[in-house]
């Protein structure tokens, strides 16, 4: 018996076929541009990826790595070779694109100051975003020199990147600059939902969160949330003639970074989205 669970044990563990083997979830993912996967071989060539394949988590040549492309491709792949670069030998694919499966959700926030923007981009990505747009608002506390924006990309796509790799998701959030209300409009125009989350004003009466979802099925959702001091009225307004409906996040005060994770969360599993 020892020894049947013994072989068992292993069989699964080595197992990439099984979507949901032990061993799948244990091997380390790295992300591949897909200009880079060429046949049945994949080259990861960042330098940052490279140090930590070789020299934190010292993998050996023979050893099996997960990577995956900006589609959301997923491959079991063996180490081939190891120097400036890492070559790769794909086994296996793991499943389609990501891209277009489910509801494909854009989150507006508002910059915060310090910290909050590296943490909301953590949680959103670990949430499933698709695509995050900073938000410069009339009340933004923190504001982004337009010469430091490149800087700031550059660093969250890196926290991005991170957090895909950790929550083993498989699809990187395409991050727009910091953009005003207007132009963040306009980049989700197409979206069939779009919310923007207020508090009660004069005139201005929001939902429920889940009132507002009670729709068809959308196939593309956006949802805006404002910096500490909340959208003004008249931004409300504005993004109300867009075509946003106004939504309430509940009776409790809620910090920007909250209430952005906890309206991306809300919407990705009421739309059956808990991948």
């Amino acid at each position: 018996m020892r020894g049947y669970l013994i072989v068992s044990f292993r069989e699964r563990w080595c197992s990439w076929e099984a979507g949901l083997s032990w061993g799948y979830y244990r091997m380390h993912r790295f992300f591949v541009p897909h200009e880079a996967i060429i046949s049945e071989t994949a080259v990861i060539s960042d330098c940052a990826q490279v140090h930590h394949l070789k020299d934190v988590l010292r993998i050996k040549p023979g050893e099996q790595v997960v990577i995956f492309d900006e589609e959301g491709r997923e491959y079991v792949c063996e180490v081939k070779s190891l120097s400036k670069r890492v070559t790769l030998g794909i086994c296996g694919k793991k499943g389609g694109s990501a891209s277009g499966k489910g509801l494909r959700l854009t989150m507006g926030c508002a910059v915060l100051k310090g910290r909050g923007m590296d943490d909301l981009f953590d949680k959103l990505t670990q949430t499933g975003v698709e695509h995050i747009i900073p938000l410069t608002t009339a009340r933004s506390v923190s504001r982004i020199a337009r010469e430091k924006e490149d800087v700031k990309l550059r660093r969250w796509e890196r926290i991005c990147l991170a957090a895909v790799k950790q929550s083993k998701g498989a699809l990187l959030p395409v991050i727009s600059a910091p953009r005003g209300l207007e132009e963040a409009a306009g980049l989700v125009s197409d979206c069939e939902l779009k919310l923007i989350a207020t508090v009660p004003r004069q005139g201005i009466q929001p939902l429920p969160l889940r009132v507002a979802c009670q729709v068809l099925k959308p196939q593309s959702a956006a949802v805006f949330v404002g910096p500490e001091g909340a959208f003004t009225v008249e931004e409300v307004c504005f993004a109300l003639e867009s075509g946003f409906k106004p939504v309430s996040l509940g009776r409790m005060v809620l910090r920007a970074e909250t209430a952005a994770v906890a309206a991306a969360s809300f919407l990705k599993l009421y739309f059956h989205e808990t991948d």
